[in-house]
């Protein structure tokens, strides 16, 4: 009776069970849970799955995937705009989790040889929160939920404080944060608006004359610009420009700005702070 006792108990433990999982871009996934080894070619989500307490079932990362410093000694998989094909398939993991549309020749590739394939391409803070909570669901953290409860409170509405902000990602061609994307839900949170809210398209490309013409009060680069920016005729001609009101962000804050992951409570308290100290 023991030896029996102790098989079904064997049984229980690792028992896997097919669920059918739906991605943020409508996908259907079949794969079996709970999950113990993924690739992860996003570094955001690989930065979410350290923040869950997960990275035990990390068996490889893109070489993009440089936070936590832990993630670099990982074996790397290709890069996130290539990645590698043969080296997944080598590893075999239960899962491979996408960043998003641009991998799509990528995730064909991979379904193609039967490695099932999650795109997670959250669009605001609530989508941050629930692409952990079903990464903590696929690798069977019990713990998890109370974790993600605890992020998802550090970033509370402010008040409207009737200030625009004008958020630029690259300088040649210029783009900027536009109404989709998942910064500008974190721009209205701090309790400013994006002078770009109205955009249909996350990145769009900007003119000197739209930026002008809306007039905003607070300027900040998520690139490193050229030495004399503020020189640049969609700068020094706004109300941010002429209050020397352009921030530059470090290579740093513009990771936590740029990633859809658990270190964008950081890019909310920047912004907060930007926010409360400038002169309207």
């Amino acid at each position: 009776m023991r030896v029996i006792f102790v098989f079904i108990l064997f049984l229980q433990l690792n028992f896997l069970y097919a669920e059918t999982i739906i991605d943020d871009v409508g996908r259907k996934i079949d794969i079996k849970l709970p999950i113990s080894s993924i690739v992860s070619l996003s570094p955001a989500h690989t930065e979410m799955i350290y923040f869950l307490g997960q990275e035990s079932k990390l068996k490889a990362v893109s070489v993009n995937c440089s936070f936590p410093k832990e993630a670099a000694l990982k074996e790397k998989a290709g890069t996130f705009l290539n990645p590698d094909i043969e080296k997944i398939l080598k590893i075999k993991p239960d899962i491979v989790i996408s960043g998003g549309g641009i991998q799509k020749k990528a995730i064909k590739n991979l379904e193609n040889l039967n490695i099932p394939v999650i795109v997670l391409y959250p669009r605001d803070i609530e989508n941050i929160a629930d692409n952990m909570y079903l990464l903590s669901f696929i690798t069977g953290c019990k713990d998890c939920p109370i974790k993600i409860k605890n992020f998802s409170t550090k970033v509370k509405p402010q008040i409207n404080k009737n200030i625009k902000i004008y958020m630029e990602i690259w300088g040649s061609p210029v783009m900027a944060v536009g109404g989709t994307s998942f910064i500008n839900d974190l721009i209205k949170r701090a309790g400013a608006q994006n002078i770009l809210n109205d955009t249909k398209q996350e990145y769009p490309k900007i003119s000197d004359e739209f930026v002008i013409k809306n007039k905003p009060d607070i300027i900040i680069l998520l690139y490193e610009p050229e030495k004399n920016y503020k020189e640049k005729f969609r700068f020094k001609n706004t109300p941010a420009g002429k209050k020397n009101q352009i921030f530059v962000l470090s290579k740093e804050e513009q990771d936590v700005f740029l990633r859809t992951g658990p270190r964008i409570v950081q890019a909310f308290n920047k912004l907060t702070e930007i926010i409360n100290r400038i002169n309207k």
